[in-house]
């Protein structure tokens, strides 16, 4: 039998999320993952932001109207980056996300772009 399972989860404002505080990394690969965390570039369009609010609250985003940019500049209290590692395959493999309140296909010049191919 099918089964419906939902989530009541509070949602805030986008631009007031508050990092939450690092812990200190407690074993070798937290702190791996902590040493290759990569800086995001954001030549346009939306910043990231905190997603997850201390008090367990998810960002409710913008809606997809508007200016690709529109009001999410970036935030005065910086954002997080999000990550889960793991070994699969007998390699270590470590996930980066950033969550952006605003977010639409783009298109992306490539090196390819503008020439002949």
């Amino acid at each position: 039998m099918p089964m419906l399972v939902t989530s009541i989860m509070a949602k805030s404002n986008h631009s007031f999320g508050r990092n939450l505080r690092r812990k200190q990394p407690s074993d070798t690969s937290h702190q791996r993952t902590l040493r290759y965390k990569p800086s995001l570039y954001v030549p346009y369009g939306c910043h990231p932001y905190p997603a997850v609010q201390a008090d367990g609250s998810v960002s409710a985003g913008l809606k997809g109207s508007g200016p690709d940019g529109g009001e999410c500049g970036g935030s005065a209290l910086g954002s997080q980056v999000y990550y889960r590692s793991d070994w699969c395959r007998n390699k270590w493999a470590i996930m980066y996300a950033w969550y952006l309140p605003k977010a639409g296909p783009h298109s992306i010049n490539s090196a390819t772009s503008g020439k002949q191919q």
